[in-house]
C-alpha cells in the first residue's frame, strides 16, 4: 500500500471561510516600482469584513507590507499623481469617507464628510482636485442643498490629521465622535449609545428600489469635487438620477461620468457618457451628452488624447450590464461610436462571481505608453489572458497567455 505523503483531506468548514483573505484593486504607482492593493479578511464573531492597504514592489524584491492599519474598511487607493499621496475610502470614521495620506509614512488625513459616505474617486492629473461619488437625498437631489450640512463637525479634534492652513468644517478632516444616523444602528466611538428608529412605512415611487447589500434605495448617487488640500466639497451633478465614474480628461478641463437621465432609466439598462466642462473653481461650465442612449456600460475611460473615450459594453440594452458580452468600444466627442472587438465571441472582462465580497475595483480600460493601444482581460479555454487591440481598429491579439 502506499503511504500518502500529502496533507489530510477533509470537507471545507465553515470556520475555512476566517482563513481566506481576498485581493482586489490593484494600483501602480505613477514611477511603476510599487503596487498598492486591498486585502480583505472577515473577522469571526463580528459578522463583517476588515480591509486594509497593503504595499508590494512590482518586481518581487521585497514582501508585501500593511500601509494603513485600521480595525475597519480601508478601501480604493488611489496615487496622487506625484505618487507623493494616496487618496482611499474609510470606515474608520463610521460611514466611508476619503482619507488622504503620504505615501513615505504618516498619519491620514480625513478629507470628506459626507452624510452618506462616499463611492468612487479619482485624482485630477495635476493633483489639485479629487472627483468623486456620494449619495444625497432631499433637496440636495436637486443641488439646492450644502452635501455636508447633516454631517456636523465634532467638538474633540486630532489637530495632527488637519493640514496646515486648514480649520473648522470648511476644512480638512476632524476625526472623533461619530453620529451615526444609520437606520437601526446602535453604537459611538466614545461608549454612548444612540438608537435610530426605523421608518414604519415607506413609500415606492421607482422600480429599482432596492438591492442586494445596500438595502432600499433612498437616496441618489451624484458626483462632488474637492481639492485635494481640502475644503468644502462641489456638488457638479444634480437631478432624480444616478451618476457614477467620474473620470478626469487628460487637460483636466472636462470630467465625463455616466448617467441615465431618462424616464425609463428603471427599465432599460442603459448608461449614456456625459461630459462636463469644469471651471479652475471646480465648479461645472456646461456639459453635453456624449451617446445615443443606445449602450449598456461597464466600464469607461477617456483616450489618451482627450478626444473621447473607451468604454467596456454592449448593444442588447433590454439586458442588464453583465447579462451579455461587453465588448470594447471608442466613441468621440460628437457622439461616433465604434466597436473594436465586433466579431470576438467573448467578453472584455473577467470576472468570478462570490458570495464574499471584496470588491474589484472600476473597470477601466488600459493603454499602451504610446496610446495606440487598449488592453483589456477575458476568458479564453477556462483561463483569464490579456489581450490587445488597436485604439483605431485592427487585429485583436493576445498579450499575456493563461
Amino acid at each position: 500500500m502506499s503511504k500518502n505523503t500529502g496533507a489530510e483531506k477533509r470537507p471545507v468548514e465553515l470556520d475555512d471561510l476566517y482563513h481566506f483573505r481576498l485581493v482586489s484593486d490593484p494600483q501602480v504607482s505613477p514611477d511603476g516600482t510599487v503596487a498598492a492593493y486591498v486585502l480583505t479578511r472577515l473577522r469571526k464573531g463580528k459578522d463583517d469584513y476588515a480591509s486594509n492597504i497593503w504595499l508590494v514592489p512590482v518586481d518581487g524584491s521585497l514582501p508585501p507590507r500593511r500601509f494603513t492599519g485600521s480595525d475597519a474598511r480601508d478601501t480604493s487607493p488611489r496615487w496622487s499623481p506625484s505618487g507623493m499621496e494616496m487618496a482611499f475610502v474609510s470606515t474608520r470614521s463610521g460611514k466611508a469617507q476619503i482619507w488622504v495620506i503620504p505615501t513615505d509614512g504618516g498619519e491620514a488625513r480625513r478629507l470628506t464628510r459626507m452624510e452618506y459616505g462616499v463611492g468612487e474617486l479619482e485624482w485630477s492629473h495635476d493633483g489639485e482636485w479629487i472627483a468623486f461619488t456620494a449619495k444625497v437625498s432631499g433637496e440636495a437631489i436637486e443641488g439646492s442643498r450644502p452635501p455636508d450640512a447633516e454631517d456636523k463637525p465634532n467638538d474633540k479634534v486630532d489637530a495632527e490629521n488637519r493640514e496646515p492652513g486648514s480649520g473648522g468644517e470648511e476644512g480638512l478632516a476632524q476625526p472623533g465622535i461619530v453620529h451615526w444616523e444609520d437606520e437601526g444602528h446602535e453604537g459611538h466611538e466614545e461608549g454612548e449609545s444612540k438608537k435610530v428608529e426605523k421608518p414604519r412605512t415607506r413609500v415606492i415611487d421607482r422600480l429599482h428600489y432596492k438591492a442586494d447589500g445596500v438595502g432600499f434605495l433612498e437616496q441618489r448617487s451624484h458626483i462632488f469635487v474637492v481639492r485635494a488640500s481640502g475644503g468644502k466639497p462641489i456638488q457638479l451633478t444634480a437631478g432624480e438620477w444616478d451618476a457614477s465614474a467620474p473620470r478626469w480628461s487628460p487637460n483636466d478641463l472636462r470630467l465625463a461620468y455616466l448617467a441615465n437621465k431618462e424616464e425609463d432609466a428603471d427599465r432599460r439598462s442603459v448608461l449614456d457618457v456625459f461630459v462636463a466642462l469644469i471651471h479652475g473653481d471646480g465648479k461645472e461650465q456646461e456639459t453635453t451628452q456624449v451617446t445615443g442612449h443606445d449602450l449598456s456600460v461597464r466600464g469607461m475611460g477617456w483616450l489618451p488624447g482627450g478626444d473621447g473615450v473607451a468604454l467596456f459594453a454592449h448593444r442588447r440594452t433590454d439586458e442588464a450590464a453583465y447579462g451579455s458580452n461587453a465588448q470594447v468600444w471608442t466613441v468621440t466627442l460628437d457622439g461616433t461610436a465604434r466597436c473594436l472587438t465586433q466579431t470576438w465571441d467573448k467578453s472584455a472582462s473577467a470576472e468570478l462571481n462570490s458570495d464574499l465580497r471584496s470588491g474589484v475595483g472600476p473597470l477601466q480600460p488600459r493603454f499602451s505608453l504610446d496610446g495606440s493601444l487598449i488592453y483589456f482581460m477575458g476568458m479564453n479555454g477556462g483561463t483569464v489572458q490579456l489581450f490587445s487591440v488597436p485604439a483605431g481598429g485592427g487585429e485583436i491579439q493576445e498579450v499575456i497567455g493563461g
